[in-house]
Formats: structure tokens, C-alpha cells, sequence
């Protein structure tokens, strides 16, 4: 169990902050979040349990998602709209112990969209967002290939090779489930297989996506800001 006392530690270790204040909020599904207040102001901190099988993916794209974070937060017209993430005093953009991986961002005051609709404000702010965004003239090299979208559908592989083997001795009330679904499962397989490798021939043009822009990661400040971006990628527009 993580206490405040190790968040305490950490923040004045690693990022020279001298916490008057730890609040638990409500955040995501990859990563427990807290409001920390300090003298320098309130900031954001993300902690993932590396206890947890799902929460290895997201760790793993920290190193790729931050520098373009900060990278992105240079454009003046993005700036303030998109969360702004800190390094520690050594310049690392996470801190990592035995249990968690901790990452910390400015606090944005203000509430999250949710399943409220955009008003006609909010469509133009976050059309703008993503119009920088895609703009971005960005060098290729200094994005991670795995940022970069292949259109591969490595689901699709397993689950193909699931149907063809393990699926005979799988429990008879999953084999009741899918039993009826076999022939419409393999003609979708057949179907995503066969798009994934159009696709990669059209070879369309690639801009940076958020991916995940939907209400549970828009924030009504004075502005719209956008956040949660693990999983930023080099993509078509659409």
C-alpha cells in the first residue's frame, strides 16, 4: 500500500518539492492520481502499481510519450491546452522504485468533460487542438518506432490461433459462447487481415495523434486542456 509518506519522500528527492498537502482524486484506468500541494504551487502525480499485469504497457511508453510531451508544449498554441509534464532534478521524466513508477505534471484546475456534450465553444477549441496537433512538423527520427502506427493486428493472430487450437479444450461454457459465433469470427478475422494489408500499401501520411480524445480526458479550465496521452502515436489524421 503506497502511503504519504513515500509520495512525500519522492517529490522532495526527486523533484525538490516540499508537499503541504496529498489528496487522492479520481483518475484513469491506467494509474492512480493525486493532488499534491505545495508551496511551488499544485501538481499533478500519476502512480502506477507495477504490481498490476495491465499497467506494464503504459509504463513502458512513459520514455516514449514524454519528451514528446514536452516537445509539444514549446508550440505556443498548444501550450496551456495539453498537460505539461516535469522532469526530476536529474532531468528524468518518471521515477521508479521497487513497487511504483511515479510521474509528475502541472495541475489543471477545473473539471473533466465526462459524458457531458461539447458545447459549441468546446468543438472549436478541441478542433483546434487537433489541428495543431496534426500540424506539427515533426522529425521522424526522434519518435520510437513503436509510436510510429504499422497497422498490424496482433489480436487477430491470437485469437485465430486460439479458434484453431486451444479453443477444442476450452471450457464448455465458453465453447458454448462461441460455438455459435465460429464462421462470423473467422470471416471478420479474414476481413481485418485482409484490410491491415491495404492499408499498408496505400502507405497514407502519418501526423501526431492523441488517439484517445474523447470526455473522460478533456478538462474545462478557463480553456480546454487535453489530457492522458500514453497512447500518442504517428497516424493517419483520421
Amino acid at each position: 500500500m503506497l502511503s504519504t509518506n513515500q509520495i512525500t519522500t519522492i517529490l522532495k528527492e526527486q523533484f525538490s518539492l516540499e508537499c503541504t498537502d496529498i489528496t487522492k482524486v479520481i483518475g484513469g484506468l491506467s494509474a492512480e492520481a493525486y493532488r499534491i500541494k505545495t508551496s511551488n504551487g499544485d501538481f499533478f502525480l500519476k502512480v502506477y502499481d507495477k504490481q498490476l499485469t495491465q499497467t506494464h504497457l503504459w509504463i513502458e511508453n512513459i520514455d516514449n510519450y514524454m519528451p514528446l510531451l514536452l516537445w509539444l508544449n514549446q508550440n505556443e498554441k498548444l501550450r496551456g491546452k495539453i498537460i505539461f509534464p516535469l522532469t526530476t532534478i536529474n532531468g528524468n521524466y518518471r521515477v521508479e522504485d521497487t513497487n511504483y513508477v511515479y510521474i509528475l505534471f502541472e495541475y489543471i484546475s477545473g473539471t473533466t468533460i465526462a459524458k457531458r456534450s461539447l458545447t459549441d465553444t468546446q468543438v472549436v477549441e478541441l478542433a483546434e487542438i487537433m489541428a495543431q496537433l496534426h500540424s506539427c512538423s515533426l522529425d521522424i527520427s526522434v519518435i520510437s518506432p513503436r509510436m510510429i502506427e504499422n497497422f498490424d493486428i496482433p489480436f487477430c493472430d491470437s485469437l485465430q490461433d486460439y479458434l484453431a487450437g486451444d479453443y477444442a479444450i476450452a471450457p464448455e461454457d465458453i465453447r458454448s459462447i462461441l460455438h455459435p459465433c465460429m464462421e462470423q469470427l473467422s470471416m471478420k478475422i479474414r476481413t481485418l487481415q485482409s484490410t491491415s494489408q491495404k492499408v499498408k500499401q496505400m502507405n497514407p501520411q502519418k501526423v501526431l495523434c492523441h488517439t484517445d480524445a474523447h470526455g473522460w480526458n478533456l478538462m474545462q479550465s478557463d480553456h480546454l486542456v487535453l489530457v492522458d496521452w500514453e497512447g500518442m502515436k504517428l497516424a493517419p489524421a483520421e
